[in-house]
């Protein structure tokens, strides 16, 4: 079995992130479509929302619950929680950012945030092995 890198989205359900005054993120929810789920690829996007990985028929939706959030750099934070998937919750570790504020809306191909969870395909693949989704903690 080969993995690689791939990058994908989900479409938000719902969220909410709670800030302090400083405008910086305290908590975060978010519900997510796991049928909605798209890299841009026809044919794998069919095989990750399947039964092999998302399960999205039996699982609709993954969550998350933030437990912590740590500030790093300037504008980037690191969260940490637990998420949902495929009725399974583990702890997660997830990057966010910030990139920019205004009250315009931000061009499709920008997003205003991002957030990404574990890329390392070497704990991807033991997860999997073991049975678990790969962005499960290990």
């Amino acid at each position: 079995m080969i993995f690689k890198t791939v990058h994908g989205r989900f479409p938000i359900v719902s969220a909410e992130v709670s800030v302090d005054a400083e405008g910086a993120p305290r908590s975060v929810t978010a519900t997510l479509d796991a049928d909605g789920f798209s890299t841009g690829h026809p044919k794998r996007d069919t095989h990750v929302r399947s039964k092999d990985f998302l399960h999205a028929q039996a699982h609709p939706h993954l969550t998350f619950r933030s437990t912590a959030v740590v500030p790093r750099e300037p504008g980037t934070w690191l969260v940490e929680g637990h998420m949902t998937l495929r009725g399974v919750t583990s702890g997660v570790h997830l990057t966010s950012g910030w990139s920019g504020t205004g009250t315009t809306p931000p061009k499709p191909s920008r997003p205003p945030c991002s957030t990404g969870g574990p890329r390392d395909s070497v704990t991807a693949r033991r997860s999997w092995s073991a049975g678990r989704w790969p962005c499960d903690s290990t």
